[in-house]
């Protein structure tokens, strides 16, 4: 067993065995169990403005970040957005392009809420052993005990059997917000691609009593002598629309259609909007950020259109961008005088008189 740090006295030595013992008998709650693979999380990405907005207790995400510049191993306390910046999953370049280059990767929880009182987590971690070893462990300082399990051993270090669960349990500072769950030193052993990859991820409440739900673990990606694929971020542009006669409940349609710059594509194009309902394209941008812009071709029969609004709309990296295409009636007013050659302007004597059109409608 490896310790961070003075275990204290007996009972709170016994206690911190306790957690490290729910953790490795609790009935894991976890995203991508077994021998399969998670998806890479997005390059940018952190996480949704709220990972828990109804206060359900879940945990957003455990994921691989392989830059770890300013992502503090002792977490403030402080709240959310402690982490320096967005996930990026994937390291290639020169921190690996040679065989006996050393890296530090970032495993991370997005995020902990204080209330819970976080004692302890573990995951599983595999990699490819031929390519990688394990040269170090860093825990976050708040944690006091901590173990590396490989098998059922603790494994000597470095470690190049490709396997390993680290575990913590924490006494101290509360975790709270975008935390360092564990940081990892690997070391170049041969160059090509090795998936880093998580499973079985929990995290367990201050009593010591069930588990902390993950809803998605992510896993990472070493390309030691490659290059890392393009990211490839996506967002939405949402199309309203606006008849200026027509309320908000309308369901007639028109016909929208999107194109974009810099290689950026829709998911489908064109779609229907209507005042009831807009059209959402989600929008993929392989090169990075992209404009759009959504028209509807020829305007409805006795309207004119305006698509000011939805010309080169700026597409938000997992956000929506909104916009409306205004369709206003056309009308003009037609007024008819009456004039009795016998009568002064002032007379008030009335005839009824009849309106028709080849086309368009008589509103009043």
């Amino acid at each position: 067993m490896i310790r961070s740090q003075s275990r204290g006295t007996g009972s709170l030595y016994f206690a911190i065995i306790a957690v490290i013992a729910l953790l490795t008998l609790a009935a894991l709650v976890a995203i991508g169990g077994g021998d399969g693979r998670n998806a890479i999380a997005q390059t940018g990405v952190l996480e949704p403005a709220d990972p828990d907005p109804n206060g359900s207790g879940t945990i957003y995400q455990l994921a691989v970040d392989t830059n770890i510049t300013g992502n503090p191993v002792a977490p403030s306390g402080t709240g959310s957005n402690q982490l320096a910046g967005p996930i990026n999953p994937c390291i290639d370049g020169a921190p690996v392009d040679t065989v006996g280059d050393t890296f530090d990767v970032d495993f991370i929880i997005d995020e902990v809420n204080p209330a819970q009182d976080t004692s302890g987590g573990q995951f599983d971690l595999t990699y490819d052993g031929t390519k990688l070893q394990i040269n170090a462990y860093v825990i976050p300082t708040q944690a006091i005990d901590f173990t590396v399990i490989n098998g059922t051993t603790d494994p000597p270090l470095p470690d190049n059997s490709g396997a390993a669960t680290p575990s913590w349990g924490k006494f101290g500072a509360t975790p709270d917000g975008e935390i360092v769950f564990f940081r990892i030193t690997f070391q170049v052993l041969a160059l090509g691609t090795s998936i880093l990859n998580v499973e079985n991820a929990i995290m367990v409440p201050g009593p010591g009593v069930g588990t902390i739900p993950v809803q998605n673990v992510f896993d990472g990606e070493v390309r030691a002598g490659g290059t890392c694929p393009a990211a490839v971020t996506t967002g939405t542009f949402t199309v309203s629309k606006d008849f200026s006669d027509k309320p908000g409940t309308d369901t007639t349609t028109v016909s929208v259609s999107v194109t974009c710059t810099n290689g950026a594509t829709p998911d489908a194009s064109p779609k229907n909007a209507s005042e009831a309902a807009p059209a959402a394209f989600t929008i993929t941008m392989p090169g990075g950020p992209a404009n759009c812009t959504a028209t509807e071709g020829t305007a409805p029969v006795g309207y004119t259109k305006n698509e000011t609004a939805c010309a080169d709309v700026a597409i938000v990296a997992n956000g929506d961008a909104p916009c409306t295409i205004v369709n206003t009636l056309n009308s003009a007013t037609f007024t008819v005088n009456k004039d009795f050659t016998d009568k002064p302007g002032t007379d008030t004597t009335t005839v009824s008189v009849t309106l028709a059109c080849s086309q368009g409608t008589i509103v009043g």
